[in-house]
């Protein structure tokens, strides 16, 4: 007979149980959905920034440790959503903005503009 404790779970349970332990180790969640095409420079912890680009009706999600620092180049074509709360509108189409995530996170390695 074998107990409880030794028994392993199926192969889908130990994937949620995988991404539970994720989520747990991760604490911050970005979700970003394009409605016109939109440019994003993502920084996630103190990794080093990449570039992402969104077409409208795309959309993308991150986790992260401590945060996110993002610079979008089409602050009027993207709706954010933070750890579960929609963000306000960044701006208008077109607009470059620099957004930390949560307010005030400043490890991130800066996710500065290309230069022309």
């Amino acid at each position: 007979k074998v107990e409880k404790s030794q028994e392993k779970p199926p192969v889908k349970d130990a994937a949620k149980a995988a991404d539970k332990a994720e989520s747990k180790e991760k604490k911050h969640l970005v979700s970003i959905s394009a409605s016109e095409l939109s440019w994003i420079k993502m920084g996630i912890d103190a990794h080093p920034a990449f570039n992402v680009i969104l077409k409208g009706g795309e959309s993308a999600s991150w986790r992260a440790e401590n945060g996110f620092h993002l610079v979008v180049g089409n602050a009027g074509g993207v709706s954010i959503i933070f750890d579960g709360k929609k963000l306000d509108p960044l701006g208008p189409s077109g607009k470059v903005v620099n957004i930390n995530l949560p307010q005030g996170f400043v490890d991130a390695k800066p996710a500065a503009l290309p230069e022309p």
